[in-house]
């Protein structure tokens, strides 16, 4: 699934059962209590409640620092496969698979004829000190890494060029386990995050899970594990920074419980 043009597809629809979309508006801080304040560069906002759908942008905020971290994750796409091209790899209409490797490597095929290809090492994946979220700019090495990791998988490809390439910034938890619930003095911020690189499914289910959590109809949810999960906790910097950096370096894996 194209995330973006997910959410495009999303908004006339947000739209047209009376939903105001307000973009390029910055929440700098949040006042909690029976009404909500939020502060803006231009003005405060008040609400009666609020949800956290911010992901790996949440600890800017000051929620959930010690439960996850921001990791960017590289991505590219080649160009449209002829079907000749289709053919001696196997793929047709649609295809795609992933390989639990210590970095996970994933593939799919795009409408176009398209592969999309994420993971597969430890340079596809990087971590800021300081849970910064703005990446200062796509790394050549991790793209010439996954290439390489690619071939292994599809080596018929070797002269296929890549078009596209891009980062993402993912809400890694330690135990890889997302939550959704509500909380504070108020029960009136609700959270969902922690996807931990599967937000495109998981945050539409949370929607839904969010929404019945405030309607109080959430009988349903109450015994999945997600539902108001505890995170483990994940020391905070310079140690966050030191850890990561080690651990991937001499282990080639990605930490976690």
């Amino acid at each position: 699934m194209n995330g973006a043009q997910f959410v495009r597809c999303l908004r006339p629809i947000l739209e047209q059962q009376g939903v105001i979309i307000h973009e390029n508006t910055p929440v700098l801080k949040i006042h909690e209590g029976s009404t909500i304040t939020l502060t803006t560069p231009e003005g405060e906002i008040q609400a009666k409640a609020i949800v956290l759908g911010t992901n790996g942008y949440t600890g800017k905020l000051g929620y959930f620092r010690k439960a996850i971290f921001p990791l960017h994750s590289h991505v590219f796409a080649t160009a449209p496969l002829s079907s000749d091209q289709l053919a001696r790899i196997g793929w047709h209409q649609a295809a795609g698979y992933s390989d639990d490797l210590d970095r996970i490597s994933y593939s799919s095929l795009s409408r176009e004829g398209r592969i999309v290809f994420g993971g597969g090492s430890n340079d596809s994946y990087d971590y800021l000190f300081n849970n910064r979220t703005s990446y200062p700019g796509l790394s050549d090495k991790a793209f010439r890494t996954m290439h390489s990791t690619m071939l292994k998988y599809l080596p018929t490809l070797r002269d296929v060029p890549i078009t596209h390439k891009w980062a993402g910034t993912l809400a890694i938890s330690f135990k890889r386990n997302c939550a959704m619930g509500v909380m504070g003095a108020h029960r009136n911020v609700y959270y969902a995050l922690g996807y931990s690189g599967h937000g495109v499914v998981l945050a539409n289910l949370a929607g839904k899970v969010l929404t019945d959590i405030y309607s109080g109809d959430d009988q349903q949810w109450r015994k999945l594990p997600f539902y108001h999960a505890d995170f483990a906790p994940i020391p905070l910097e310079p140690f966050r920074w030191i850890g990561y950096q080690i651990f991937t370096r001499l282990t080639g894996r990605s930490p976690r419980l």
